[in-house]
């Protein structure tokens, strides 16, 4: 019996979060379901209404957060106090605000991993609840403080490459990225009559940065906006930046869905015939590589994204999608016009975008990479308990 065997037997995995729904697609249906279909015992304790069981994850709920402060101060505690009452084996918490929590485990005597969507402190740069003057100073201290704690984890999951290297110091710095289930990509059922509205979809938390407005927008430069809709799937934060969206003269232009369950939400996007990913050029989101991006390809749509060298040397390789300015809604008009009037070559670039999902750039293979992880644990579990 091999060493991620001994691990699973009796193993207790506790995933822990404060700032997601429960059924996140990298915290849920990436790492908790990939686990508990590999064995493990796994719980997750997250913002949620209730207590229940999800394919094979016990899903245990901690009251929502009613703010920023209340997160980071309250949920946090909550979440704490919940995954300290299931002794369990590996604790693997999201969200740097549990930093703290995960060093309280560490001095437990508890495996921990910590688990690093975004670069820090590149993302309290672009804050825009912090004061101008401030944001260097908080930024630096932050970042040295989750270097500095990481150290002392078992274990760094990183969601993409460029995040992974801030670790490169940390003995088991691990990119474990957003790649989309192919068990969960979906294709169009049927093809797209000439009369339909031309789709846009866009998949995702829906803020200020994230270009939804500069989409909205470009609908104004377009000939037939009329033949044309915005779906919006995902929740808008903060909540009061839907009355600025609402306030867009084309906003009747647009269907917002808010959060879908992961399965509708790829239902969704293959209805789709284009799905934009034209993120703002903020620091933070210069070194992302979304998940959206992968779940259009991976649905077989074309995609049209911002001009970031990632995002730009994933589109173009595999020329799958269009290059914008995603500060420009004339830009992004004109990449929408070429999608409609290039139906052969928004097909052909949606099939390359799958090809490249089913080749390279999928869960099914990613899972590896977190099992390997768990792997290395199960062999200093397995010591500590026979010393």
């Amino acid at each position: 019996m091999g060493q991620l065997d001994d691990l699973k037997k009796g193993c207790k995995v506790c995933i822990l979060t404060s700032g997601h729904e429960a059924f996140d697609t990298r915290v849920f249906h990436h790492q908790a379901k990939s686990l508990a279909a590999a064995g493990f015992d796994v719980t997750l304790v997250v913002p949620h209404n209730q207590d229940e069981e999800v394919d094979g994850v016990k899903i245990l709920g901690v009251p929502f957060p009613r703010g920023r402060l209340d997160r980071v101060c309250r949920t946090t505690a909550r979440v704490l106090r919940r995954g300290l009452r299931q002794q369990a084996d590996v604790y693997h918490f999201h969200t740097p605000e549990l930093i703290p929590a995960g060093l309280l485990l560490k001095l437990r005597g508890k495996k921990v991993i910590y688990d690093v969507h975004e670069n820090l402190a590149k993302t309290l740069m672009d804050k825009a609840y912090l004061p101008v003057f401030l944001r260097p100073v908080i930024s630096a201290t932050c970042g040295l403080f989750e270097l500095l704690a990481s150290r002392a984890f078992d274990a760094v999951t990183a969601a993409t490459d460029g995040i992974r290297e801030r670790f490169a110091g940390h003995r088991r710095a691990v990119a474990v990225r957003n790649f989309p289930a192919l068990s969960m990509t979906v294709t169009r059922r049927r093809p797209r009559g000439p009369d339909q509205e031309f789709k846009l979809v866009y998949a995702g938390v829906i803020g200020e940065s994230r270009g939804v407005v500069e989409v909205i927008r470009s609908l104004e430069y377009l000939p037939s906006p009329e033949s044309i809709s915005v779906i919006l799937c995902g929740q808008i934060a903060p909540p009061e930046f839907e009355s600025a969206l609402r306030r867009l003269s084309q906003f009747g232009r647009v269907r917002y869905h808010g959060y879908l369950e992961y399965s509708a939400l790829m239902e969704t996007i293959a209805e789709a015939d284009v799905g934009v990913a034209c993120y703002a050029p903020l620091q933070n989101n210069l070194d992302g590589m979304p998940n959206k991006l992968f779940q259009y390809m991976g649905c077989g749509i074309p995609v049209i994204a911002s001009n970031f060298p990632s995002y730009k040397q994933i589109v173009e390789t595999h020329e799958c999608g269009v290059i914008v300015d995603p500060l420009d809604p004339r830009d992004i008009a004109r990449a929408i016009e070429f999608m409609q009037k290039n139906p052969e070559r928004r097909k052909k670039m949606g099939e390359n975008g799958r090809r490249a999902v089913q080749e390279l750039y999928n869960w099914e293979a990613e899972s590896g990479r977190l099992l390997g992880v768990y792997q290395e644990l199960a062999a200093a579990i397995r010591w500590s308990a026979v010393g």
